[in-house]
């Protein structure tokens, strides 16, 4: 079960990567903070698509061939064997290897996330940077208090906090000439005021839940590079030329050798800087902030398709099968036995007829818990529960058992009944198929006693027997001794242990068959 929902989880999440892929191709030359906006919808479109799955209606692009999924499904079912109501369960390591994954995942970023952490305790207040972080703070309209730290520990800038976010600069930085300082300050200013570390958070996070998923890394990583471009481009903004900004990127990369990187937005990364250049001298590379109207879009075209990739389902994948084979006490098979599966919570009701050798297969058949009901002439209906899971094979087998028969006869004595009575029809129950019902041979009929037809006593005594593969009545019994007269039950009952019959055959075979025989006594003038 979980195997099957883990492809059908990765298939969602391909899909979903590959619409991100082909927008951020198409707007590989519009700023870089709308590239950045489609992986962030992306990241958070694959978080909410397990839930959105779950909730949303499903539906489905179309049917598959019936005759193929029936051969399928018998091939399925035959190779597990007869075992009555099984069902195919996933392996539950697969999930242990799953959530071993995600929590060393968490584990790293947690680990990264106290390392930065105790990094910002050792900092102390960097005064020089205060009054230039501020001028920029104003002019890009970023609101609350940003302080600025320096550390030891780190040779580039970084930004870390989100209540109290915080500039950390090294301690060179203190020897920078104002406007390399100035190109610094304003790079991560734009990473406060865009919630960069905020972004990490949830991609981080998405890389957990999908660390299996190799595109998702390949996003994560994709987003961090535009992240760093729409930086760039807030820098520039600020009046400062291209040309001098670059070189401050290259110096800064060429101390990154001694210092590890810090878990946090930081402005100079080794990995990416080729192309963060090219991007900056770029003249056909536009350098402008996302729009709200573009942003907005996007945004809504992510929603419509997490809602479409949410509720869709492949018809193999929507629909579930329950299989199995119709047979007798002999273990021979059925042919055309008619099976019904009647859901017991939506009261639908879903028809299929065992094949030439007994089989019978449901291939569009939607999870939930069943009635199953299996009738062939001649035999007892039989039913049985059974619960279709939402993506595995079910196997019930079926065994019948032969039915019994019923018989009516008629006693008539001299006299006025006390009142009148309904005459109950005769019943026979027809048989047919590999099945014969047993044959009365001697049933001789009881007299009326005289005594109970002075007092007009009449009344029905229905007696129920087995009658055994040699046609003897046994194990005769009343069924209704309390609603007739004790006489009358009597007599009945011990005519009837005379009676015999041929047996009942079944393939030509004589067996043990129930029956029922009523005997009417009636009175007439």
């Amino acid at each position: 079960m979980f195997a099957t929902w883990m492809v059908d989880w990765i298939l969602r999440a391909t899909l979903i990567l590959a619409a991100a892929w082909a927008a951020a191709a198409v707007l590989r030359k519009q700023a870089a903070a709308l590239r950045h906006l489609v992986w962030t919808l992306a990241l958070l479109a694959l978080l909410l698509l397990p839930t959105a799955s779950n909730l949303l209606p499903r539906w489905t692009p179309g049917v598959q061939p019936v005759h193929a999924t029936v051969a399928v499904v018998q091939s399925v079912n035959s190779s597990v064997g007869a075992v009555s109501g099984s069902r195919l369960e996933s392996v539950p390591w697969l999930l242990l290897v799953w959530g071993l994954g995600c929590a060393l995942v968490i584990l790293r970023w947690t680990r990264g996330a106290l390392r930065t952490h105790a990094l910002v305790r050792r900092t102390a207040s960097a005064a020089y940077a205060a009054g230039p972080l501020n001028a920029l703070r104003a002019q890009a309209g970023v609101e609350g208090q940003v302080r600025v730290l320096e550390s030891p520990d780190t040779a580039v800038a970084l930004v870390w906090g989100l209540r109290r976010p915080a500039v950390i600069l090294p301690l060179e930085a203190a020897a920078w000439e104002p406007e390399r300082l100035r190109a610094v300050l304003a790079h991560e200013l734009a990473h406060v005021k865009r919630c960069d570390l905020g972004t990490q958070l949830l991609a981080q996070l998405t890389c957990a839940v999908y660390w299996f998923h190799p595109l998702v890394w390949l996003a994560f990583h994709r987003l961090r590079e535009e992240r760093e471009r729409a930086c760039d481009d807030a820098a520039l903004s600020h009046g400062i030329a291209g040309t001098e900004y670059t070189g401050y990127l290259i110096d800064l990369v060429r101390t990154l050798a001694a210092h590890p990187p810090a878990d946090a937005p930081a402005m100079g990364e080794a990995r990416d800087l080729e192309l963060r250049v090219r991007a900056i001298l770029d003249p056909a590379q536009s350098h402008q902030a996302a729009g709200r109207r573009p942003a907005l879009a996007m945004t809504l075209v992510a929603a419509a398709l997490v809602l479409a990739v949410g509720s869709f389902r492949a018809t193999a994948q929507s629909t579930s099968a329950l299989a199995g084979t119709v047979a007798d006490p002999n273990g021979a098979r059925i042919p055309r036995a008619q099976v019904t599966a009647r859901n017991l919570e939506t009261g639908a009701e879903f028809t299929s007829a065992a094949g030439p050798v007994g089989n019978y297969a449901f291939v569009t058949l939607p999870a939930g818990n069943y009635t199953l009901s299996v009738s062939v002439p001649g035999f007892e209906t039989y039913q049985a529960p059974v619960t279709v899971g939402a993506a595995g094979a079910a196997r019930l087998d079926v065994m019948l058992h032969v039915g019994g028969s019923n018989e009516s006869i008629t006693i008539t004595g001299q006299g006025s009944p006390a009142a009148l009575a309904p005459k109950p029809a005769p019943v026979r129950i027809k048989v047919g198929g590999n099945v014969q019902a047993p044959k009365p041979l001697v049933t001789p009929s009881p007299a009326y006693p005289a005594s109970l037809e002075q007092q007009g006593v009449y009344g029905s005594v229905v007696l129920r027997g087995t009658i055994n593969s040699t046609g003897q009545v046994f194990n005769p019994e009343v069924v209704n001794l309390t609603e007739v007269n004790p006489e009358l039950a009597a007599l009945a009952l011990q005519t009837f242990r005379t009676w015999t019959y041929s047996p009942a055959l079944l393939d030509g075979e004589p067996v043990s068959s129930v029956i029922t025989i009523t005997m009417n006594f009636q009175l007439a003038p």
